[in-house]
């Protein structure tokens, strides 16, 4: 397990419309879309640490979906450990991404805007919670099964392993969907990062996975239900 110190460089608004934490780490460390680093403030005694998603990369860093509280001060170094788990990996060859959230974090999907751009690809966007602040290039399609069949690569991110009604319905036209790569962000809970405490096991169709390990982000063709 990699351990490095990272420092709190500011609070923003960008790009949730919501107070969210960015931080600055060592060259080198490389971190990507769905993957997550756990985070631990100097001084503080809950051995649970804090888990941080990227919403936005920058040069040595990036912006978390965390909404930081009292304690999480901007110059504050904190060590981290990580990256935990695997990225989204769109194929070079797709043109046509859909992004789907059904889950509590949309932002969690937005670094896949950045790299659609460097492989100038055509993007649209769904959220079950309010929608971020998107570029107006990126589409947000009125019907989700028409975006499914449109797209050669779709996104998405799921609350945990009690799925929502939303992607049940969809589920059956995603399987359909050979000639398209599906990837899924199944949000269970990592505590450990390790995958001693088995919090993070996913059920797939050969049995089970760790996310911390092999997740959070899963091909549709592993997911089990």
């Amino acid at each position: 397990m990699q351990s490095h110190k990272a420092v709190i460089t500011s609070h923003t608004l960008e790009p949730l419309g919501k107070p969210v934490l960015t931080i600055e780490f060592p060259a080198g460390i490389t971190i990507g879309t769905g993957q997550f680093v756990l985070a631990n403030l100097p001084g503080n005694s809950d051995p649970l640490r804090t888990r941080l998603f990227p919403i936005e990369f920058a040069v040595n860093g990036f912006t978390s979906d965390f909404l930081p509280g009292p304690a999480w001060l901007p110059g504050l170094t904190m060590e981290i450990l990580g990256p935990f788990g695997k990225p989204f990996l769109p194929p070079d060859t797709a043109r046509r991404w859909f992004l789907l959230s059904l889950g509590d974090h949309p932002g969690r999907l937005l670094p896949l805007l950045q790299l659609g751009r460097t492989q100038s690809a055509s993007m649209a966007f769904w959220s079950k919670e309010p929608r971020p602040f998107l570029p107006s290039d990126v589409e947000h399609p009125a019907e989700l099964a028409e975006a499914i069949d449109w797209a050669d690569f779709i996104a998405i991110e799921l609350p945990g392993l009690d799925w929502p009604g939303e992607y049940l319905s969809l589920r059956s036209q995603l399987l359909q969907r050979k000639d398209a790569t599906i990837q899924i962000l199944v949000d269970v809970p990592t505590p450990c990062g390790l995958g001693a405490c088995q919090a993070c096991a996913i059920p797939e169709r050969k049995g089970w996975s760790l996310g911390c390990q092999s997740g959070l982000v899963l091909s549709m063709e592993q997911t089990n239900g």
